[in-house]
């Protein structure tokens, strides 16, 4: 009798202390006392794990912008940057009053500021040209009083687009600031820069893409031999505002991924319902419908916001690969297409159950084969192969890890994750522009190599 007595007390001061390990470990990870153990290096050795600078506010802070590039390089040299949002506390955002961005580059051991305070109201884009040695760096300036980006608020900001231009010396490591240029001088109706897509072509070529509250993709090309930019506009869309991926063939061929933002000026809490692609070939425009939850059973369109939580897009090898992301409180689903001459095929995701046990997922090409990278709700980092196998894994980020980006070159594969935790609108009385814990929450860098 004595011994089954201890049996069941040394059975439940068991469960008590894996119950106390899991809730220790979980908040220790939280709060970023552990951070970042790998797991699994079958494919990837981990080279970098640091920790960055993430914004001092949550809100619209360094997470934001997931259709944007983040990273680019030249040779083995990655270039960043870093958003200043400390405003949030005070002041209303404004020309007077501006977010800004540091530039960076990594230097094997932490990211290093070559250019302090460019007036921004977001993270910029960057890219790189590696044939001609310059960084492009595109940031949206606030112009005006206050206000938010919006057609309905009658104070609404107004963006100009800014591109930085360095030259960059890749033996001696010296950036140069080449030129500053005003790209857009905006309307009333063109305040969408901040959710602007870049992407360069293999000649140096630029295409900016953005929607407007009018419902128009605002399409801005730069033609690199000849030094000058030119602009084309696609109308008659459903909904105009988005967020947009851009992949550049040419000046005359390119495709671009959309997530519906805003759908119209009576409802503007109904967004994120869709996920569409457009393409643009020698003057023909092309529109392919990607998922569409309009019609889903759990849709409401006075107030759910981000059915399609995000979304990924890249070309490989001629075909894009593209995936969406919607949370388990509405559709529950990742989806994973191809698309290939044309063709819009759904594929089977070659890891997970297809529900939304991932908060983000990216396709990204690492010296000629396809990964995907993954952030899953326990905040582990993952990348799997085509076949569905685990390359490396990385656990015990923070569980409010929200937004990652990927990069690779060469060998080279370079992740940024980000945490977020905003309260409420702006507007609302209790508006908090950082959440629960995000103080203590850690932003990382990991560089992998390719085994």
């Amino acid at each position: 009798m004595k011994n089954k007595r201890k049996r069941i007390i040394w059975t439940i001061l068991g469960v008590f202390g894996i119950f106390i390990l899991v809730v220790g470990i979980t908040a220790m990870s939280t709060y970023g006392i552990i951070n970042a153990m790998p797991l699994n290096q079958t494919g990837f050795s981990l080279e970098s794990n640091v920790t960055i600078h993430k914004s001092e506010a949550s809100m619209n802070g360094s997470w934001w912008g997931h259709n944007q590039k983040k990273m680019a390089s030249i040779g083995d040299t990655i270039f960043s940057s870093e958003l200043h949002n400390e405003n949030y506390f005070s002041f209303p955002e404004s020309e007077e009053h501006p977010n800004t961005a540091s530039l960076n580059y990594f230097d094997g051991a932490k990211f290093v500021t070559f250019q302090e305070d460019i007036p921004t109201r977001n993270a910029p884009n960057v890219i790189t040209d590696k044939t001609r040695n310059l960084i492009y760096y595109f940031a949206i300036a606030p112009k005006g009083e206050h206000g938010v980006d919006s057609p309905w608020s009658n104070s609404a900001i107004q963006n100009y687009t800014m591109m930085y231009v360095y030259n960059f010396d890749p033996l001696t490591k010296q950036i140069t600031l080449n030129r500053v240029e005003e790209i857009i001088r905006p309307n009333y109706f063109e305040n969408g820069q901040i959710r602007a897509g870049v992407d360069m072509d293999s000649d140096g070529n630029i295409a900016f893409v953005y929607g407007t509250y009018d419902k128009k993709i605002e399409v801005y090309l730069f033609d690199v031999n000849q030094a000058l930019w030119s602009h084309m506009t696609y109308t008659g869309l459903e909904d105009g505002m988005m967020y947009a991926y851009v992949e550049m063939k040419s000046l005359s061929e390119f495709d671009i991924l959309v997530e519906e933002d805003y759908s119209d000026y009576e409802h503007p809490n109904s967004m994120y319902f869709y996920t569409k692609m457009f393409s643009y070939n020698e003057g023909i425009w092309e529109e392919k419908m990607i998922v569409d939850y309009r019609n889903h059973p759990n849709a409401d369109f006075l107030n759910n916001t981000h059915f399609v939580e995000n979304s990924s897009f890249a070309q490989i090898d001629g075909t894009f690969h593209i995936i969406t992301v919607s949370l388990e409180e509405y559709a529950n689903e990742i989806k994973y297409f191809q698309v290939d001459n044309g063709e819009l095929t759904e594929t089977k995701l070659p890891f997970g159950n297809g529900k939304a046990e991932y908060k983000m997922v990216r396709v990204i090409e690492v010296n000629g084969s396809v990964f995907f990278v993954t952030i899953n709700n326990f905040g582990q980092l993952t990348v799997y192969d085509n076949e569905g196998t685990k390359q490396f894994q990385i656990g015990f980020l923070t569980w409010k890890t929200f937004r990652i980006y990927a990069y690779s070159f060469a060998t080279k594969l370079a992740i940024m994750t980000f945490p977020s935790s905003s309260e409420k609108s702006k507007d609302d009385a209790t508006f908090s522009p950082n959440g629960f814990g995000y103080e203590t929450m850690k932003a990382k860098f990991f560089l992998l190599e390719k085994k």
